[in-house]
């Protein structure tokens, strides 16, 4: 697992520096390593990890100070953990750029921390700051705007889950309906933020329900292609699944307590049964990724993850995903 992210940092390293460099003429610390392999003899175990970060981190910083509003953005949307959590370093870096001046980054930030399930109190949210997409400007001193996303999430598809996003980060109560109706949208994209929102709002098992409903059609999809029962893109040539929701419904379960840690971890194995016969390489590498970020270890296919969890979680019985391996 240190192996995966000292290379990372690495990279992320290497980002940083054009930033820090290029945008604000910086000139690189002499002890700045220049690669990953020298990344990885600068580094040993968790202290090693820790200072690269803390180093990583001081170079963004300085790349935030760019005139370039763009530039600040990619710093915020390319840094950082993926599905691990995020340490109070990054959640730190990512809550000063809530300062930035720019609505787009503090927006950026935002959908950071969001996309690292890390809750956001109402009052460290900006005033403004634009939403899911740059050209969704959330201004919260408007006093029709939860009404107005309402309305938007009431319509359904993707301009709904946009809405639908926004809602949960204002803890809405009252638009807990609608966002329970949108959790039925044939639009994956809007039942996943509905579910996500739902649970930041109050409604966890409802939030729950949703997710677990879109875990469950995906799987019954990717088993209904491992049969042979349907092809594996529709017939206008696009893919029948989209894994990377069941990464993330899972992953957000997986944040909910112990129990539901359990179910998130089990659809991710279960998903990484299918992938790995599949002809989407990386789509079982998205799941690995995963699985490696919240467990600390690489599995390098579905048995070896099954042979974990089921050592882990030894009262109940190995998942029905095991029957899919041959």
């Amino acid at each position: 697992m240190r192996r995966y992210m000292v290379t990372g940092l690495g990279l992320l390293l290497g980002l940083a520096v054009t930033w820090a460099g290029d945008d604000t003429g910086t000139a690189l610390p002499a002890t700045q390593p220049a690669s990953t392999q020298a990344v990885e003899e600068d580094s040993t175990g968790s202290t090693g990890i820790a200072k690269l970060t803390t180093r990583l981190i001081g170079l963004l910083d300085e790349g935030m100070k760019s005139a370039d509003v763009e530039a600040r953005k990619q710093a915020i949307q390319t840094s950082g953990p993926k599905y691990a959590p995020a340490g109070p370093e990054w959640i730190a870096f990512f809550k000063r750029a809530f300062k930035d001046e720019s609505p787009v980054v503090r927006g950026r930030a935002i959908l950071k921390l969001y996309n690292l399930w890390v809750d956001v109190p109402m009052e460290d949210l900006p005033r403004k700051f634009t939403g899911f997409h740059d050209g969704q400007m959330i201004d919260r001193d408007n006093p029709k705007l939860i009404a107005e996303l309402i309305e938007q999430c009431g319509k359904g598809d993707a301009a709904g889950g946009y809405a639908a996003y926004v809602l949960g980060l204002l803890r809405a109560k009252e638009a807990i309906p609608v966002l329970k109706a949108l959790g039925r949208d044939q639009n994956i994209f809007a039942r996943y933020t509905a579910g996500r929102a739902l649970i930041a709002s109050g409604a966890a098992d409802d939030g729950r329900a949703i997710l677990e409903s879109l875990i469950a059609e995906q799987i019954s999809v990717q088993d209904q292609i491992a049969k042979g029962q349907i092809s594996p893109v529709d017939e206008k040539g696009y893919p029948r699944t989209q894994p990377s929701y069941v990464v993330h419904a899972s992953r957000t379960l997986i944040t909910l307590g112990p129990k539901d840690r359990e179910t998130g971890l089990r659809h991710l194995v279960r998903l990484m049964w299918y992938l790995e016969k599949g002809p989407e390489r990386a789509d079982f590498g998205v799941v690995q990724e995963a699985l490696a970020a919240v467990t600390g270890k690489q599995f390098d296919s579905a048995e070896e993850a099954q042979a974990w969890l089921d050592k882990i979680f030894p009262e109940r019985p190995p998942t029905a995903a095991t029957q899919s391996r041959d």
